[in-house]
Formats: C-alpha cells, structure tokens, sequence
C-alpha cells in the first residue's frame, strides 16, 4: 500500500500519464476496482480499519491518541492464531511505532517530518539504520548552500540530496526483499508492504527526480469556485487555516512541481513493487494495492489532503486483487467496495471461518470470483470522517451532526459541483440514504468488556491484555 494516492494517480487510470508498469501488469492479471473507496480520508482512521475490518469509529484507541489500542484484535492477530508468519514493512501510523497489532517483524518508516505528529526524536528502524550508516534523516533536514543542515517545508517539491540507496523508497523494498528471501517457507505468510509516498515530503531521488518535466504535467481543470455548492459547517472547515488553496500563478507553479514530484515518486515505487513481487510466488498468493486514501492534487482548487471532505479526490483509491488464488477472470470491475474489505477478505482467503455480520466491511472474495458485475449484489459504501454514503448513483455527505447535507448525483455531476440535497424530488433519497446511515452508526463501540468478534480466534481481548491476563509485550523488531 502507498500514504496519500489519489485513485487516479495509476498507469491504468491516467491514459498512461502516470508510469506504472509493475503495477499495471499485476493489475492486469486480477480484479481492478474502479470505484473503490478507503474507509475514511485521514491516515490513521483508514489504517485502522484495514486491520480490523471495523469502521475507525468504533475501535478503542491508544489514551489521548487516534491510534489504534494495543491488544486490540488485527487481522494480523488472526492469521498468527492459525499458523501464518506476520510481518510490516514500512508506514502504519501506530503510537507507540512498535505497537503491538499482532506482527512478529516491525520495520518501521514512519512520517517523521514537521507537523507529522510525531515528535522529531522518535527513532524508528529507518532512522536507527541511517544513523548507523553516519546519514542524516532527510525527512528533517535539507542541506544548505552552506553545507549546513537546516529543517524544511516538506510540502515545497525537491531531489531528495542523498544517493537513492538511502531514500525511504529503497530501503522498505530492500528490507521487504531480505525478509522474503530469508523467511521460513514452511509457514503461510501474511504481509503488509507500506510505502509512505507518495505522501509529502514530495522528494524523489535521481534518476527519477529528473524523469519528468513540470511543464508536461495534466493540471486539473475545475477551480476552486467548485465549491460554491459547500454551505455552513463543510463550509467553515473548506476555509480553516489548514487548507492548501492554489492561488495565482505561484500556486498553480507549485501544484505543477508537486504533481511532478508524484510521478517520479510513484514511478520509483511501481520499481520496487516489481523487484518485491520478483520475490513471491504469485500463483500462490493473493495480493491486494491499495492506498489509505486520496489527494485533491490540484483538483476543486485544492492540493493535499485538508479539508477532510469526503469527495471522490479523498474518498476513492486505487484498489486491485491478484494472483494464483483469486479466482474468476481478470477484469476492471465498477463494483462499489471498500478496501476495509482488506481484512475479511485475506480471513476468507487464509479459509478462517468468518461469522456473518462480523465485519462492518465484509469480504469481496464473492466480487473476486464472479465473471462479471452483473452476480454481484449492490452495496451501499459508507465512510465517517465526515459522515458519507454512496449508493449507486447518489452519494450523501453531512457534517457530524447532520445538519449541513450535500446530495450529488454521480452520474449526471461526477465532479460534485451542483448539490440536490434541498431539491423537493430528492427529498426521498436523502431520508432514505440517511436512514441507513444512522442504522450503521447505532453499532456499538468496541473494546473493554465489548471485543471484537473474532478475538476469540486469537485471545485478544480489545482491552489492552493479551487475552490470557498476561500483559501485552512489546513487539520485538528484527
């Protein structure tokens, strides 16, 4: 998975703009979602619930952080509990980083920058590894024409001022192919390979910073008067201090550089997914892509991730399944689902037996191994950082007290521009769509006294314990 990929930044869905060859063959050979949407268009919420199947609203979490709590049931506890080796690679947002969700290996690369969330001492097993090659961590600091090292905007575009060996990319593709190679082979194995690009700071290294020029990048064509269709509180949040408007022929310079920065720096990790799947043997292997949410990257006048507003920039995301145990034909598929479905789904693959209604993002394995869209039932999707749901032409957005409501009709307006919420002929569809909604939002928080279902396969008891009244030990890293 990758930190902040926009559903369109992909070979496949950009004509080719975005060079993604890797990706696109693997693709190829599986199920490609078309309108796939993350459970949630922060990084943390949408994490959480990639592990556990549940919507972040109600998972436990760490005290005074939105992190997930330890000893809380993972899909990763669950394999472990029926024999598979359980390994992470790279970004996970977890507080503390070695938290404990349930992977024998932890080799953490975390987004260690200003205004990151995690204070600049914090040693994670990239920065350990850096240090004890006598480099400095380039997420921190930029060199100086004095040869000093100084901090940075990680949001200005550069050439990250190191040899590619060095550059986050490399190293999680040289520790994921080290871990395969060196594994036993006579256990399964479950593995979550998590790239922090091509989430800022936008820093490609050479050869791929030079690979593309500012001039020859797509800019997004609607402005930020888009918005006029936002009213009250989505309003007032569009126009909070965070947001990243492009303004003026200097903004539309710096999205241009920045779009530039992202081609280079997916193209950077399509080689390294390559060289890792080199690695496996995919025909026996189910292997999901996906990214934790999207970017506005230009569009609607806006670029990176604030405000958390729900549209398709944020909410959709690249997902695709493949491999020697996906069954069904290869296909594109317009399917509406979730990639919260990601935990069910690897359950349903690994043959654990999963209760009905279990999860609040079921598995897609029936999706995987139909021939076409037509066996497939419709599902409505449904995401709570802003309260939002789709179903099939219409999706609804509110804030978090229902007052303020946005109605678009996806067919007829896919770039949300014109809002039906207080149309009268629509009055049926918002009751309708929100009816559903609060009947997902009356399932009852988790943790304590209340675990998730499925810790009776592993023992978790979703109340910091191991489940057997011992206490959770740190996950020793390797």
């Amino acid at each position: 998975m990758t930190d902040e990929q926009r559903f369109d930044w992909m070979g496949y869905a950009s004509d080719g703009h975005f060079e993604t060859p890797n990706l696109d063959r693997l693709a190829a050979g599986g199920v490609t979602f078309d309108q796939a949407y993350s459970a949630a268009t922060t990084c943390v919420p949408s994490r959480t619930s990639l592990l556990t199947g549940l919507h972040h609203r109600r998972t436990p979490t760490e005290p005074g952080e939105r992190a997930l709590e330890q000893g809380f049931w993972t899909v990763a506890r669950g394999l472990r509990a029926v024999g598979y080796e359980t390994a992470l690679i790279g970004r996970m947002h977890f507080v503390p980083v070695h938290a404990d969700h349930g992977f024998d290996t932890m080799r953490m690369c975390e987004n260690i920058n200003p205004g990151s969330g995690y204070p600049a001492e914090i040693e994670d097993d990239y920065r350990a590894w850096l240090a004890e090659r006598g480099r400095p961590d380039w997420r921190l600091l930029h060199p100086a024409p004095d040869g000093s090292l100084t901090s940075f905007n990680p949001g200005i575009p550069r050439t990250f001022p190191d040899d590619e060996q060095y550059h986050s990319t490399a190293w999680i593709e040289r520790e994921t192919t080290e871990l395969l190679r060196r594994r036993d082979r006579d256990r399964p194995l479950f593995l979550v390979v998590s790239f922090p690009h091509p989430h800022s700071p936008y820093d490609p290294p050479e050869p791929y910073a030079s690979r593309y020029r500012p001039e020859d990048a797509v800019m997004p064509t609607d402005g930020f008067d888009v918005n006029d269709c936002l009213t009250g509180q989505l309003r007032a949040d569009l126009d909070n201090k965070w947001t990243k408007r492009v303004e003026g022929p200097e903004g539309r310079d710096l999205v241009r550089r920045m779009l530039t920065s992202v081609r280079a720096l997916v193209n950077q990790i399509d080689d390294s997914v390559g060289h890792i799947v080199d690695e496996l043997d995919l025909d026996r292997s189910v292997l999901f892509f996906t990214s934790d949410h999207g970017d506005y990257g230009g569009h609607r006048g806006l670029f990176t991730k604030v405000p958390w507003i729900p549209f398709e920039d944020l909410l959709r995301v690249p997902l695709f399944v493949t491999g020697g145990a996906v069954g069904g034909r290869p296909r594109r598929s317009s399917a509406l689902v979730q990639s919260a479905s990601f935990a069910a789904t690897a359950l349903d693959y690994a043959g654990v037996d999963v209760p009905r209604r279990t999860f609040d993002f079921p598995s897609i394995r029936p999706v995987l191994e139909a021939d076409d869209d037509a066996a497939v039932p419709e599902r409505s999707v449904i995401s709570f950082t802003y309260p939002v749901i789709r179903r099939g032409r219409w999706k609804l957005i509110t804030d978090g007290w229902q007052q303020d409501r946005l109605l678009f009709d996806l067919e007829d307006d896919p770039g949300e521009r014109r809002s039906l919420a207080d149309d009268p002929a629509c009055a049926g569809v918002v009751d309708d769509l929100l009816d559903e909604m609060r009947r997902v939002t009356m399932r009852p928080r988790l943790g304590g006294d209340l675990p998730h279902p499925m810790s009776v396969l592993d023992g978790s008891a979703g109340n910091g314990s191991a489940g057997d009244g011992s206490a959770v030990d740190p996950v020793a890293t390797t």
